[in-house]
């Protein structure tokens, strides 16, 4: 019975994807987790995926303001410092 509706429901669903292993009938999918699949949801990798685009965008973000950067002092004509060959520690 449908809860909101109050009609008799009937659901029909392909066996084999509900128990995909006929030798371990323990494994099984929910109705959730074959939507998850038939829509391509159902990825374990996805958390990586998305911590790999984030990280690709903050790398354009920095490349992008690293160009601006350099852009901004070319016009200037800035030249960019160098760091002697040996540090010499500052107070003991």
């Amino acid at each position: 019975m449908n809860a909101r509706s109050g009609r008799k429901e009937c659901v029909f669903v392909q066996i084999e994807q509900v128990y995909p292993d006929e030798k371990n009938p323990a494994a099984e999918f929910s109705f959730e987790e074959l939507r998850a699949r038939n829509r391509g949801w159902f990825d374990p990798e996805w958390i990586s995926k998305m911590e790999t685009e984030k990280a690709q965008r903050a790398a354009h973000q920095v490349n992008s303001r690293l160009s601006q950067t350099r852009q901004i002092l070319g016009a200037r004509n800035v030249q960019p410092q160098t760091l002697p060959a040996q540090l010499v520690p500052v107070g003991d």
